[in-house]
């Protein structure tokens, strides 16, 4: 019995690893995209979405503070992905931008996750201006979710008795990455990232984990991955 138990966990675990970095991801690039050196290039994310939704259970104090959770995971999920963009792509910064931009748009089809999401590209030509700081490129991220989600496959580790909180942190969202040098769509998509919640409560670990999950996934295609020492 001890060993089935064993065989099972295995399994689960090796599964777990599987979806995890696998995370039902779509990415198309341009099939015009020419890797460019990046010097001293700053990098400008764009949230499109007013307030980025948040579905979460549990108790988020431990990680987050206390206060309204969509609060906290909302201004968590933007000044984390600033620090991710800057510590991981290689940018001289990353900055997000207090002002909203319009831009004519061209409307793509994505297949993801078994379901067809439209994603909104810049015109071609489009050239971002911000009142302080000259982007080279440009992060546009909609359709946001933050929080939790329970996995089918940690649920049947709970029916083998197997201790598991049944719990993902998960951040999906749109994006197109813009290169505003040469004014065209480097890459877009649809980008998911998960990350096990371990114990009772999520820890800033693991929220650390997922955002910066998610940035590597966005830029893993391009080659602006700063390169791991």
């Amino acid at each position: 019995m001890r060993n089935l138990k064993l065989l099972i966990l295995s399994l689960l675990t090796a599964a777990s690893l599987f979806v995890n970095c696998a995370g039902n991801s779509k990415i198309i690039v341009s099939p015009n995209f020419k890797k460019q050196v990046l010097i001293n290039a700053a990098l400008a994310l764009v949230i499109e979405d007013a307030v980025p939704e948040v579905v979460y259970q549990g108790n988020h104090q431990r990680a987050l503070g206390r206060g309204d959770v969509e609060k906290l995971a909302q201004n968590y999920f933007k000044k984390r992905l600033i620090i991710d963009l800057s510590k991981e792509v290689d940018v001289s910064g990353a900055f997000l931008p207090s002002a909203k931009h319009r831009y004519l748009a061209v409307k793509e089809a994505v297949t993801y996750d078994h379901k067809t999401v439209t994603i909104e590209i810049p015109a071609a030509g489009t050239n971002f201006q911000f009142d302080s700081t000259k982007a080279d490129l440009v992060l546009i991220l909609s359709k946001i979710r933050i929080g939790t989600q329970t996995a089918d496959y940690y649920e049947n580790r709970v029916k083998h008795g197997i201790n598991t909180t049944g719990q993902h942190l998960i951040y999906t969202a749109n994006f197109v990455l813009w290169d505003n040098r040469t004014n065209q769509y480097i890459c877009y998509g649809r980008v998911k990232s998960l990350v096990p919640v371990r114990r009772e409560e999520a820890v800033i670990a693991e929220w650390e984990e997922l955002s910066q999950q998610f940035v590597r996934t966005i830029f893993e295609p391009t080659g602006f991955l700063k390169k791991k020492k």
